[in-house]
């Protein structure tokens, strides 16, 4: 993740792959659940224009964000789960 702040606005309007580039981290070994939430709620070559627009709504501060990325994982088939406290043996 880099150091710089941004606007949760701009955020969520960043394309795909500078998305990833600013959120990437949080799951930095698993940049699948990054990816996923992307596609599901603000890509416009996965989900209609409707779709994005109610996420932006919906996700007024970080931590609504945050949880909302969590999810992702929390829904994840219990391998992909396995995997990512794999590659985190702090956890």
């Amino acid at each position: 993740m880099t150091s710089a702040k941004i606007a949760l606005n701009i955020l969520l309007s960043l394309s795909s792959s500078d998305f990833l580039s600013q959120l990437g981290g949080i799951y930095e070994k698993s940049p699948w659940v990054i990816e996923n939430f992307y596609d599901e709620n603000l890509s416009p070559d996965h989900v209609d224009a409707s779709t994005i627009q109610a996420t932006k709504e919906r996700i007024t501060n970080i931590r609504i964000l945050f949880d909302e990325i969590k999810k992702y994982v929390k829904q994840a088939e219990r391998e992909k789960q396995l995997e990512l406290l794999k590659s985190h043996p702090d956890l």
